[in-house]
């Protein structure tokens, strides 16, 4: 009998070792993360065309997009023009050059017609400070481990592009609102080269999703192509395709 008994209580030992060993391990915070930001010293300017999809799939022109980069000092400036539906918002944002290409501070100016709005935001000891139009909006938390969603789109050029990969992030800054969200289960997720059709000819871009938390379509998508460029971005039903210089 206690040969039996030990007999089982090995055999369940090595079946939990088993499945300890075959467990998922947990995806690494996106702060925790070697990225090289070197290459955004390159970016320049890329514009990109906008277009609204219909549920039928039809595409409307909607405007431009433009991503600005430069350097600042021990900074990367973004300069981020978003024209569409007659409405012109610039963002301009300071950077620290980590892997989550945090902004410590920025400027927003909307126009459309003959009505703008002006905002600063200044972002310091993970507190971020809004004032819009001269008046001041309640403080936010501002976690170390959160993104931009348009600094995503350079990060995008900078992760390995390996299928699977996986990384957490704590909050989501809309830049061109000023506005923080932050939901259970975000993260930013590569799914790999996939075959493509461009202008004919074949090519491999890698697939990024930023999952937002917040259920279905909730999630924004960047298109990478082999030489590292970002070539396509879906935002809701907007779709935006680098312009052919």
């Amino acid at each position: 009998m206690f040969r039996k008994l030990a007999a089982l209580a090995l055999v369940l030992t090595l079946s939990s070792l088993a499945i300890a060993e075959d467990a998922p391990k947990p995806a690494p915070a996106l702060k925790d993360t070697k990225v090289d930001t070197a290459p955004l010293k390159d970016w320049g300017t890329r514009t990109y065309n906008a277009v609204r999809i219909t549920p039928e799939g039809l595409e409307t022109p909607m405007g431009t997009l433009a991503l600005k980069t430069t350097v600042d000092k021990d900074r990367f400036q973004f300069e981020d023009t978003l024209n569409v539906d007659q409405r012109e918002t610039t963002v301009t944002s300071k950077v620290i050059p980590v892997a989550t290409l945090n902004i410590t501070e920025a400027t927003i100016a909307a126009k459309r017609g003959d009505v703008t709005t002006n905002g600063t935001v200044t972002v310091k000891d993970n507190q971020m400070t809004v004032t819009l139009d001269g008046k001041d909006k309640p403080v936010a938390n501002a976690p170390e481990n959160s993104i931009s969603i348009f600094g995503f789109f350079r990060l995008a050029t900078l992760l390995p592009r390996d299928a699977g990969g996986k990384w957490t992030i704590d909050a989501i800054l809309n830049d061109f609102k000023f506005r923080w969200s932050a939901e259970a289960g975000m993260f930013i997720e590569c799914r790999g080269p996939q075959k493509v059709q461009v202008n004919g000819k074949e090519q491999r871009w890698t697939h990024f999703v930023l999952n937002t938390g917040q259920g279905e379509r909730k999630q924004i998508e960047a298109w990478v192509d082999e030489k590292g460029q970002l070539c396509e971005i879906y935002i809701d039903n907007m779709k935006l395709t680098l312009a052919e210089k």
